[in-house]
């Protein structure tokens, strides 16, 4: 059975999955990956854009949220999926009220099954024992893709734990790191769902916001290097 990351799961009230089998990875090293408080209920997201973040639907229900890093607040307007929560296309767009000063990852397409991939977020690392201690990160297999998904299952590598919804899928190409899914929802037993962002829903969405924003998004209307 598979279960959104978050909200009441084992008593966790409020906090998002993060990463089991992985290690503890410094945040310097990734800093476009970062840790969101929804008033209270962490999870994860990836900066695409200079001013632009990438987390879960489930993550962002406000229209309006906020980041806190060494420049202090900044202010997030949300734009979530609109097919959330009635199918499971897990998005979230996060437009910064200014530039983030955070180096941005491209936006990539879905690997092929057999494909590597690494999860990273920030939570816990066993279930049993619940707590969130920084930024993990870990390798898996893609197995295969499933509607908005794709999914890992070797619960042997890294899979989700509480503390990291809407943390990136990343696939290393020839050339760089790319953004290829977020993770959405998981059983705890060594299965990952990924929302992934080639789908057209999840193109028109980030489109969307370019257009009403005026962001650029790295690997959709914009190189970045």
């Amino acid at each position: 059975m598979k279960t959104l990351l978050g909200l009441a799961l084992l008593g966790l009230t409020g906090n998002a999955f993060a990463i089991i089998n992985g290690q503890p990875l410094d945040p310097k090293l990734r800093p476009e990956i970062v840790k969101l408080d929804f008033a209270g209920s962490i999870c994860s997201g990836v900066v695409v854009g200079e001013r632009v973040i990438l987390t879960a639907a489930h993550c962002a229900k406000d229209k309006v949220t906020k980041l806190s890093n060494e420049q202090g607040d900044i202010s997030l307007k949300v734009y979530r999926s609109p097919l959330f929560p009635s199918k499971d296309h897990n998005l979230a767009v996060l437009v910064a009220d200014q530039d983030l000063d955070i180096p941005p990852v491209a936006v990539g397409s879905t690997p092929a099954a057999g494909e590597e991939i690494e999860l990273a977020g920030y939570g816990c690392t066993d279930s049993n024992k619940p707590s969130f201690e920084g930024l993990n990160a870990g390798k898996n297999t893609v197995s295969e893709q499933a509607g908005f998904n794709f999914i890992a299952r070797d619960p042997k590598q890294a899979y989700a734990c509480f503390g990291d919804s809407g943390g990136p899928a990343l696939h290393e190409t020839e050339e760089s790191w790319e953004t290829v899914g977020l993770i959405s929802m998981g059983n705890l037993q060594g299965t990952t769902y990924f929302t992934r962002l080639d789908t057209p829903e999840s193109r028109r969405l980030l489109l969307n916001v370019i257009r009403k924003e005026h962001v650029g998004i790295c690997g959709v209307n914009v190189d970045c290097p």
